[in-house]
């Protein structure tokens, strides 16, 4: 191929070089921007994809190394001829000089160091890439449940592409600009305990609910609940609290939630009422809260009381005291009375036990001496009725043995007694 010729082809590759650069550079950073999402999916490829993207520098490689590979076949010959002193003319040596300077000449501005930001996402955020140029509903969600699961990984690192921003007019005079952004939803569990302050509570200042009876009497309640964002709710949340943290959440949203609800049930109720349905009342509250905020993206593990009635008039409390302490009274005497009438029946009902004892053993007694009695006459009537059998027998003879109390004893049997003076 002819001088002439390869300077035609050098300066068509170095316009269409300078052409496609300039062409790409309008619309590269929002190509960039949309690719860079890719670093957040579960994916070596995308995630290396991504990130090069991010980088901005795998279009202008692939066109530079395109334009290099093309001269070097238009001029191999003529240099290599020059360097072997074969020949070259030194208007083929200017050509190719120039168009090597002309090739290398958009990378010769100074200016400042292209540095990528970089953003870490931890094990309990869930992280959204919103492209801030192009097409913006391209974004990517971390899928961190799975990846954490899979993995057992901690946390990840996101690159966020830039492009440049001229503030001057030499060529040196640009900045480099975020083209996306990473929005992270922090999804650690929330607890809160609001009350009347002091040592107790989340906060040592005063946050205990207040409400008031029917009757007008105000008073204030305690609340304990916990809240958590799920790693599925990230994108529900996001949309309804955009980048309000869910402790912010929880303090203003949910506490004036329940103390709306806590408010209009007290309300209803006289004083007397609220104590006895103080328990019905926080479960509706728990039941509602979890149902209401579930929807934007909250999970609500419950809601619970922390304190007793505390109110706002002190005369109040004191004859409330009064009156407890004169019931815990009555109910201490009422105790010891019931305690006293126990142990008196139980008194009673041993007493009755010992005389139906007694009474049932004297009257065994009777009727073991009736039978000693009896058997004594059977013994008496059987010996004279032997004593008359053998009368015939006997000849004018006594027996030589006869019963007490016998006839023909005459009352000597009888134990002998002085006579009495």
């Amino acid at each position: 191929m002819k001088t002439q010729n390869r300077l035609t082809w050098t300066a068509i590759c170095i316009a269409l070089y300078f052409a496609l650069s300039k062409t790409y550079g309008a619309f590269a950073s929002s190509v960039e921007a949309s690719a860079a999402v890719a670093q957040v999916k579960d994916s070596i490829v995308a995630y290396t994809f991504g990130q090069k993207m991010a980088h901005g520098n795998i279009v202008p490689t692939i066109m530079f190394w395109l334009f290099a590979f093309v001269m070097f076949l238009l001029w191999r010959k003529p240099v290599w001829d020059k360097i072997k002193g074969a020949g070259g003319s030194g208007t083929s040596t200017a050509a190719l000089v120039f168009a090597l300077a002309v090739a290398f000449t958009n990378t010769a501005c100074m200016g400042p160091a292209k540095v990528l930001p970089l953003e870490k996402v931890g094990p309990n955020e869930t992280a959204f890439v919103i492209p801030l140029e192009g097409q913006t509903s391209n974004q990517a969600k971390f899928e961190s449940v799975e990846f954490l699961n899979a993995h057992k990984v901690m946390s990840k690192q996101i690159e966020i592409p830039v492009r440049e921003r001229s503030t001057g007019r030499w060529s040196g005079d640009y900045e480099w600009i975020p083209t996306v952004r990473v929005i992270k939803v922090d999804r650690s569990l929330v607890t809160r305990e609001w009350t009347k302050g002091g040592a107790s509570g989340t906060s040592k200042k005063d946050e205990a609910l207040s409400v008031a009876s029917l009757d007008g009497i105000n008073f204030h309640l305690g609340v304990n609940m916990t809240a958590s964002i799920l790693e599925e709710d990230a994108p529900t949340y996001l949309y309804w609290h955009g980048q309000k943290t869910l402790a912010e959440v929880v303090d203003t949203n949910i506490r004036g939630y329940l103390q709306g609800i806590m408010a209009d049930e007290f309300g209803k109720l006289n004083l007397e009422k609220c104590k006895s349905e103080k328990a019905n009342i926080f479960k509706k509250a728990n039941d509602e809260a979890i149902a209401k905020f579930k929807g934007v993206g909250i999970t609500i593990s419950y809601v619970g009381s922390s304190q007793g009635f505390l109110y706002d008039d002190a005369a109040i409390q004191n004859k409330i005291n009064e009156t407890q302490t004169a019931e815990m009274s009555i109910q201490v005497a009422d105790k010891k009375n019931q305690e006293q009438t126990k142990l008196n029946l139980a008194i009673v009902s041993k007493a009755i036990a010992d005389r139906q004892a007694a009474e049932e053993y004297a009257k065994a007694a009777s009727a073991q001496s009736a039978k000693i009695a009896l058997d004594i006459d059977k013994i008496r009537a059987e010996a004279m009725l032997e004593a008359a059998k053998n009368l015939p027998n006997m000849k004018g003879q006594l027996p030589s043995v006869m019963p007490a109390g016998s006839t023909l004893l005459f009352g000597f049997d009888k134990p002998f007694s002085s006579p009495q003076k």
